[in-house]
């Protein structure tokens, strides 16, 4: 997996105690050609992108998924590779789950 660069105030979401250490935002691609998102990460959300992808690791057209967060968070994962936060809490937001195919380029 290669760790997002996190823009805008976002951060990874690190240890919270004893027990808890979250795997940092980060992204990776399989052989087939999918996307995977993951990690756990936390900050101001009240500017966007959080982080961007490469080429070659963005969908054809703009996704958007619900993911685990503190409150209603929805990831969406633009063409251009932007990846946008949108959530009702900065405690914590999850990018597990979230997988496309990749647009190939």
């Amino acid at each position: 997996p290669v760790d997002f660069t996190l823009l805008n105030g976002a951060t990874a979401y690190g240890t919270t105690g004893p027990g808890y250490d979250f795997e940092v935002p980060s992204y990776f691609r399989t052989r087939d050609n999918i996307v995977h998102l993951r990690g756990l990460m936390k900050g101001p959300y009240t500017a966007n992108p959080v982080a961007t992808l490469p080429s070659g690791f963005r969908p054809n057209k703009d996704l958007s998924f619900t993911t685990s967060g503190e409150d209603r968070n929805q990831v969406d994962v633009l063409a251009n590779g932007d990846v946008r936060m949108t959530s009702a809490s900065s405690v914590y937001n999850g990018l597990d789950g979230v997988s496309f195919l990749a647009d190939g380029s």
